[in-house]
């Protein structure tokens, strides 16, 4: 059992997502595994290939096909490679505008399912904690790394989460043969949506790594509860858990009456707009402030209360930001909703992100002929337009061999990821620009703070 006063370091993520993201090769078993997901596949494909090659349909617009087989490749392979594999399509699907469309579409499509966890993995994640924590033996919620129980502590109801087995040791190996494959096309392949593929790796696996150690989960939870009782809002919470009984396995929370989020009939929000505020100052505004922020916004992580509260069931991850990068990080975001392009890469130069091979008069130029950049257009488009120019942004900077901090990228994923949220709390298209707006007009005395600190 942990004190939660013993934080968690983060950095050290960071570091070991470094490491992983170095081509290694893959163990026996990572390969068997990845191999079988890869016969499935081409067991499933191979009739359809033939067919199209027949039909002529594969000759017809080579490019177009061959890309159509490269995504429905991708798409099978994450559905049948396992839970790791799974994690990697749930981050996706949370935040779908950071990714290719027709990826996303291909997701979406399949119903992707994890098989309940073997009981005698449950009780080997719940070992420290069995004198103390009893459990139901069938599970109210699985996601792709983690198991949800109904359980009891001390005759109390309580949920319990633990640790789905080896799941560590699968996120860790897929990253490292995931960097093994990309290495050698990094150079000259194309964007994975609007991240560089080691970059894909490096985030995918630094979101995952978080959520295996449960002790990030008590720490993150209690931390963004702070932020929300700082600030002063009433209608989210996060759920808190049990400040000792929880381990890197498993961790204990009262059980709160609530209905998730994507429920068909949930209770309705009592404040749609102050709920997106409060989930705005949990990312965008805790990350410039604070210097930590909510890296895995995701409606499937958020319910709603009987008193139409907005609760935050689980963390996932959380980023950190040091002074530096909070201080590029407001220098950038002044720069792009204002159409100053020189700002953007110089920005980007103070966060260390510029290598020796950018071009910044040329970068500068892409960015000012780009339209989608446009200060009208990102001022008064909405959300729509503001993602998209974010997006065209990023896409620019990273074809320019400009490189963000790890930590820079999860804060740029948790926007994406909050946009998804947004449309399911208020479908109107407008929920995430008036949500960040106070952001956007305390930039000055945001930045005040932080030269104060």
């Amino acid at each position: 059992m942990s004190e939660h006063a013993d934080r968690p370091n983060r950095h050290r993520l960071d570091e070991e997502v470094q490491a992983l993201s170095r081509p290694q090769p893959p163990s026996p078993l990572t390969a068997l595994r990845h191999g079988f997901a890869l016969g499935v596949h081409r067991a499933v494909r191979t009739p359809e290939l033939w067919r199209d090659v027949v039909t002529g349909r594969a000759l017809r617009s080579p490019s177009s096909w061959l890309r159509g087989r490269a995504v429905q490749a991708v798409a099978d392979h994450l559905a049948t490679g396992g839970p790791s594999a799974a994690e990697v399509a749930r981050q996706i699907l949370a935040a779908p505008d950071l990714y290719p469309s027709d990826l996303v579409a291909s997701l979406r499509a399949r119903r992707i399912r994890i098989p309940p966890m073997d009981p005698r993995r449950v009780r080997e994640a719940l070992a420290e904690l069995s004198d103390v924590v009893s459990i139901e033996p069938e599970p109210r919620q699985i996601w792709p790394l983690l198991q949800v129980h109904g359980g009891s502590v001390d005759g109390l109801p309580v949920t319990v989460v633990v640790r789905r087995g080896g799941v560590e040791v699968a996120t860790q190996a897929d990253a490292a043969l995931a960097a093994l494959l990309l290495d050698p096309l990094s150079r000259t392949m194309p964007l994975i949506g609007a991240l560089h593929p080691l970059g894909f790796v490096q985030l995918t696996a630094r979101v995952a790594l978080e959520q295996v150690d449960l002790r990030y989960e008590a720490d993150a939870a209690r931390r963004l509860n702070e932020v929300l009782r700082e600030s002063g809002f009433q209608d989210v919470h996060v759920l808190e858990p049990d400040p000792v009984i929880f381990t890197p396995t498993a961790l204990v929370r009262p059980q709160f009456p609530h209905v998730p989020l994507g429920a068909p009939a949930r209770p309705e929000l009592a404040d749609p707009q102050g709920s997106l505020r409060a989930l705005a100052l949990l990312t965008v505004e805790a990350a410039l402030r604070k210097g930590f922020f909510w890296a895995d916004p995701a409606v499937e992580r958020l319910a709603v209360d009987r008193a139409g509260r907005l609760v935050v069931t689980s963390v996932g991850a959380m980023g950190e930001l040091s002074r530096p990068l909070r201080k590029a990080g407001i220098a950038f975001l002044r720069a792009f909703l204002s159409g100053d392009h020189a700002g953007q890469v110089e920005a980007m130069s103070q966060a260390g992100a510029l290598s020796d091979r950018t071009d910044r008069s040329l970068l500068v130029s892409e960015l000012a002929r780009a339209e989608e950049l446009a200060p009208t257009r990102l001022v008064f488009g909405g959300e729509s337009a503001l993602l998209a120019g974010l997006n065209t942004a990023i896409r620019l900077l990273l074809r320019h061999e400009v490189r963000p901090p790890l930590s820079v990228v999860l804060l740029m994923r948790a926007l994406f990821a909050l946009a998804e949220v947004a449309r399911r709390i208020d479908p109107s298209g407008s929920g995430l620009a008036i949500a960040i707006l106070p952001i956007l007009q305390n930039f000055d005395q945001i930045a005040e703070e932080l030269d104060a600190q």
